[in-house]
């Protein structure tokens, strides 16, 4: 048992010692815009590290129930864990976070990639419903108290919501095949439909990432306000959803 032990503290220590790294290698050229961080008063940027903070454990709460239906139970110390290591590593290339949270659910505790795969797009779909809901209220919103409208992203949102809602009622039939693919891809199946057939569940995560919007919009509304920007809160969260999608896209491409 000791020796197992060893060289996998040995790999942890490695592994730690080049994600640092690679994490300084790839912000190095970013240093410069620290400057733009004294114009934040300390108070500010308490709240906004206490709001940042609060985000990663709702979002890792989000990510507790998803796997819970999944069948793997996480402890308060591993779901939160493993969502400050996504939320940083997510900005490195290849969503370095994805593949982390991957790997250690699949060693740690059993969870097949193909299932992890199914709560990645069962999370997502979850959320072009979630955020494309939200976008079409701000814009309505919008449109009736400023004479504000914008067709293109009014269409975008109305397009990720049919996307979301046809993804959670369309049939999936069953794949019965012997083939290693063909049953990895009826495992992210099977896993989706555990998803998707909870609404308890559904109305969870919908909440959880209503209030993931919530905290990220208030992060920044502070930001602008501390910089000197005047805007209203409702063209800030509209801002938060949209900036949020946008994410959505890179990192389903980058997966």
């Amino acid at each position: 048992m000791k020796n197992n032990t060893l060289p996998r503290k040995f790999l942890s220590y490695v592994f730690t010692f080049l994600f640092i790294t690679l994490i300084l290698y790839v912000t190095s050229g970013y240093w410069h815009e620290l400057e733009n961080i004294r114009k934040i008063n300390t108070l500010s940027l308490f709240t906004l590290s206490v709001l940042f903070f609060i985000t990663i454990t709702v979002n890792g709460f989000n990510l507790k129930l998803f796997i819970e239906i999944l069948g793997v139970k996480l402890i308060f110390r591993e779901w939160l864990g493993i969502e400050c290591v996504r939320a940083f590593a997510n900005y490195l290339p290849m969503s370095a976070g994805i593949a982390y949270s991957a790997t250690y659910l699949k060693y740690k505790n059993d969870l097949p990639v193909s299932k992890y795969i199914s709560f990645l797009a069962g999370s997502t779909l979850i959320m072009l419903l979630t955020f494309g809901c939200w976008g079409i209220i701000l814009l309505v919103i919008r449109y009736l108290f400023l004479s504000d409208f914008n067709p293109i992203l009014l269409s975008t949102c109305v397009s990720f919501v049919l996307v979301g809602v046809i993804s959670l009622w369309m049939p999936l039939p069953s794949i019965e095949n012997t083939n290693r693919i063909i049953r990895w891809i009826e495992n992210a199946r099977s896993g989706w439909q555990l998803i998707r057939s909870n609404r308890l569940l559904l109305i969870k995560v919908m909440s959880l990432q209503t209030l993931s919007v919530l905290l990220f919009s208030t992060r920044l509304f502070i930001i602008f306000q501390s910089l000197s920007y005047d805007i209203d809160m409702i063209a800030v969260i509209l801002i938060a959803v949209m900036s949020m999608l946008i994410r959505l896209g890179i990192k389903a491409k980058s997966s």
